[in-house]
């Protein structure tokens, strides 16, 4: 991402650093929910079911069982929370660019429109502006989630055992590479994908708008032509973007299998 457009994504998102921060703590409570609950699950099953008693001390399985259900279920009212306040920034954040994008159209001079298809202004106003929004809705909670995530997990590895720990994390460079060659092709692929999609809604919006001129020049034959010019070329960067997302994730799982295995002999010998 350039830094125009980080400059632009800081703006949009500046009035709601609040409820972004209060999205930030929920997304770390839940991420400390979900390593707890199997670390629950493991205790249960060590220091209980395998040795076959029922209580240690002062706490049992029953309480183990009710603190795993209370943490199920606080978890789950946190991320309902999280997820509702992350798309209220996001219908936000539409409806605020939504109207400045009208009102500057509204006034542009008249070179403007005549350099701009009003197709393209309808598909800069639909469906880039729902783009711009799954950034606040998907990818601010979720990767704030994530890094949460791995940093716990990683904290909990290297606590219950280093050298396992640090066989696990052996493929982790491997990973970082093979992740970032995958990002840098993928997204090349989707930004040819995304201007194809553009010129394909803009040829859909012009050609609704001037169906009546369309229909006095006789020009369906060759507009039929141009429809399926376009959604071919669609939809083959569509099997490319598909088709390199599942190569990529099919190559990140055979890297991350050999771990697995060595983590499993270490821990047995």
């Amino acid at each position: 991402m350039k830094n125009k457009t980080l400059i632009r994504t800081y703006k949009m998102a500046k009035p709601h650093l609040k409820a972004i921060a209060i999205v930030s703590i929920m997304s770390l409570l839940i991420s400390i929910a979900e390593v707890v609950k199997p670390y629950i699950i493991k205790i249960a099953i060590d220091d209980y079911l395998a040795k076959g008693i029922y209580r240690n001390g002062f706490m049992t399985i029953g309480i183990l069982g009710a603190i795993y259900i209370a943490i199920v279920i606080l978890g789950n009212i946190i991320d309902f929370i999280s997820t509702t306040t992350t798309n209220m920034i996001g219908e936000e954040v539409i409806y605020s660019i939504r109207n400045k994008l009208f009102k500057y159209i509204q006034y542009a001079n008249i070179p403007f429109h005549d350099k701009t298809s009003a197709g393209k202004l309808f598909v800069r106003i639909t469906n880039d502006v729902e783009d711009i929004s799954t950034l606040f809705k998907d990818v601010i909670s979720t990767i704030i989630k994530d890094i949460i995530v791995v940093i716990v997990i990683i904290t909990v590895m290297i606590y219950l055992s280093i050298k396992l720990s640090l066989v696990a994390l052996i493929v982790i460079p491997f990973i970082i590479i093979t992740s970032v060659i995958c990002t840098s092709i993928l997204n090349k692929i989707y930004d040819k994908s995304k201007a194809i999609r553009t010129e394909l809604n803009t040829f859909f919006a012009e050609s609704i708008y001037g169906a009546k001129i369309i229909k006095i020049f006789n020009i369906q034959s060759a507009k039929k032509k141009e429809c399926e010019k376009y959604t071919k070329s669609y939809r083959d960067e569509r099997a490319k973007e598909r088709n390199s997302t599942s190569y990529f994730a099919w190559n990140n799982d055979n890297i991350r299998t050999p771990s697995y295995c060595i983590s499993s002999i270490c821990k047995y010998k």
